[in-house]
């Protein structure tokens, strides 16, 4: 079920956030105050929340800037919540994202890759949130912000 309201309050949050205009603090309370059953929603707040320090307030700049990898992430997951694509990656046990937690911590995310491994999903890591290269192709062909388009409620 896509959540087209939530989708576009959090991709405008992340922007705000990305650009420097709002603290994490201030991004946090707005992210997590979207009340929504989208799993793309739920999924990229969890996964945003990953990037930033929740015990004191900054702005993701200088020191504490994302870096491009980061970044890249970012859009994608940008990109993914203004499509209309179902988020369809199964829900990892809660077990398992412990776990995934504590290994990259303790690597500094240098073995997630190798342990999201055993995990094998089917879906395509490299361009998640989308499963497949082919739909996250298919959304970035057609760009909202960019094209100036309002077809799928631009924010």
């Amino acid at each position: 079920m896509v959540d087209r309201i939530a989708r576009n309050r959090l991709a405008e949050e992340i922007r705000h956030f990305l650009a420097g205009l709002k603290t994490n603090m201030d991004f946090d309370r707005a992210a997590f105050d979207l009340d929504s059953r989208d799993r793309g929603v739920v999924e990229i707040r969890e996964a945003i929340w990953h990037t930033y320090d929740d015990f004191q307030e900054h702005r993701l700049v200088g020191q504490r800037a994302l870096t491009d990898d980061q970044c890249e992430v970012i859009a994608r997951c940008i990109v993914f919540l203004k499509s209309d694509d179902e988020y369809r990656w199964p829900a990892w046990p809660f077990y398992y994202r412990v776990l995934r937690l504590v290994i990259s911590l303790m690597s500094f995310g240098s073995l997630t890759g190798c342990f999201d491994s055993f995990y094998d999903v089917g879906g395509e890591m490299a361009v998640w949130p989308f499963y497949s290269e082919r739909e996250y192709r298919t959304a970035k062909d057609a760009p909202v912000y960019f094209a100036g388009s309002s077809r799928r409620g631009a924010v």
